[in-house]
């Protein structure tokens, strides 16, 4: 495990970890998870070795930090016949200790996400079902003096006269994650998605979701003018063709911005918006600090759900959830509808006076 992979941070300026590789890495998450306990580290060190052992007998040759998401699906789908692989010497998992292998390989994405020792987590949620969501409540979105403190910044975006090429894209990929609701891997390009669709009715982005499942989100318009400036910045027209077939985010050379990138720009404008805040405002620096494009999505169905009350089969095919009642979870984080809706709901008889 002495190598890095794709997803390592090699910022030193955002790598709090600062180990040189994934070995270091991982004996790091396990000194800090572990604890005093010896048996805890013992059963950590076995789920992190049947990782490997996995990895090794499906001939993935990559280190831990360049495991995709699909690579770990993998790994979590073979876990109930983990004893016919040949490389195996566990023998066959039952369900809880299927649970418990998941949890700790979230636990060590989480933790070299959490570090900056990566820039992305493809273990995050990994293996969790419906039935596993029925308690879910959402809790990783911005705070409305935060969320406010980020309409501002795309405001003053929108307003310079005469901004980099940098400057314009960094504010179009913030505007997509804050008005489209998409994962971070969304709105990366693969097999021509994202694509953007023009009609009668608006501007719609098409991205691939889980399950690489087609999904339509209209662009509201406070978005599009970001889109368009970035483009003719770009020296494309401001309003693609139909036979267009770009990256909708480009990188150096021409080429699309993969997930890293993306995770990147949106992390850079975080920080610089936390900057902006006085000191008083501790509460939303912190949270801009530590937020992600996920936090971005949180958001964006929080403001759905709880503040516009809108329908949660909308809301649901919005955000591509497999079920409505991860839809349903938002409206958990925040009582004041459901109280406006109980106190609307029950109130005493009016009494005529003599």
């Amino acid at each position: 495990m002495k190598r890095t992979g794709r997803f390592a941070n090699h910022d030193r300026a955002t790598n709090s970890l600062a180990v040189p590789d994934d070995g270091a890495a991982v004996m790091a998450f396990l000194a800090e998870r572990t604890g005093r306990s010896p048996h805890t580290r013992r059963a950590y060190v076995a789920e992190i070795r049947r990782l490997i052992a996995w990895c090794h007998a499906n001939r993935i040759c990559g280190p831990l930090s360049d495991l995709s998401r699909a690579e770990l699906i993998q790994f979590g789908n073979s876990l109930p016949g983990t004893g016919s692989q040949p490389s195996s010497a566990m023998g066959i998992l039952g369900a809880r200790s299927c649970t418990r292998a998941l949890a700790v390989v979230q636990s060590m994405y989480g933790y070299l996400l959490g570090t900056g020792y990566m820039t992305v987590n493809p273990a995050a949620e990994l293996g969790q079902r419906a039935t596993d969501r029925a308690g879910y409540r959402p809790n990783r979105f911005l705070p409305r003096a935060a969320l406010a403190a980020f309409d501002r910044w795309l405001d003053a975006a929108a307003a310079t006269t005469t901004p980099s090429l940098a400057t314009v894209r960094r504010a179009a990929i913030v505007a997509l994650y804050r008005w489209t609701g998409a994962r971070l891997d969304e709105l990366a390009h693969h097999d021509s998605y994202p694509r953007l669709r023009i009609d009668e009715d608006g501007w719609t982005i098409e991205v691939l979701g889980k399950g690489r499942k087609l999904r339509e989100i209209p662009l509201p318009d406070v978005c599009m003018p970001f889109v368009k400036r970035y483009r003719v910045a770009r020296g494309l027209p401001p309003v693609p063709s139909s036979a267009e077939s770009l990256p909708l985010i480009q990188g150096r050379g021409g080429r699309s911005l993969g997930r890293s990138g993306l995770y990147a720009e949106v992390k850079a404008a975080l920080r610089e918006i936390s900057s902006t805040l006085a000191a008083t405002e501790s509460a939303s620096r912190s949270a801009l600090q530590i937020a992600s494009p996920h936090w971005l999505r949180h958001s964006y169905a929080h403001t759905l759900v709880v503040e516009q009350g809108v329908p949660l089969p909308v809301v649901q095919m919005l955000l591509g959830h497999a079920s409505v009642q991860t839809a349903a979870s938002y409206a958990s984080t925040d009582l004041s509808q459901a109280r406006r809706f109980v106190a609307r709901s029950f109130t005493l008889p009016q009494t005529s006076s003599s």
